[in-house]
């Protein structure tokens, strides 16, 4: 029972990482853009971290839990595959909203998107997966 509360408490905060990770791209890239306006954009960049939040824990968390849950033996020897899974589904999430939207739409939902990925797959593999390893002995 506690180590399925750690193991929760683990996929939780990275989780929260990558939302943070994928805000800051947002954030970053709405304050390089209002550099050419007088407009003030703090609310906007506070409403996007609930954007970021909601993509993460709604999205991002179950899916990293079931590929998780299903490939947990594979994934433990085999981090390529993790990366493997993470970019592409990264570019999966960048090209659906270049198709729905338009290049903004890619910049301002693909990129975060990607870049969230990607820390789930980097921070998994670095505090669930690698001490799995170490001590599952496969």
């Amino acid at each position: 029972m506690g180590k399925n509360l750690i193991l929760a408490a683990k996929f939780l905060t990275i989780a929260l990482f990558a939302a943070l990770a994928a805000w800051s791209f947002m954030a970053l890239w709405m304050l390089i853009d209002s550099l050419n306006s007088t407009s003030d954009i703090r609310q906007t960049i506070i409403a996007t971290f609930h954007i970021a939040l909601l993509g993460s824990y709604a999205v991002g968390l179950p899916v990293a839990v079931l590929v998780f849950a299903m490939s947990k033996k594979h994934l433990i020897q085999s981090p390529t595959t993790l990366f493997m899974i993470a970019t592409l589904s990264g570019i999966m999430m960048a090209l659906a909203s270049l198709v729905i939207g338009d290049a903004g739409a890619a910049l301002l939902f693909g990129m975060p998107s990607f870049i969230a990925a990607m820390t789930y797959a980097v921070l998994g593999w670095f505090w669930i997966l690698k001490p799995l390893r170490k001590t599952s002995h496969v």
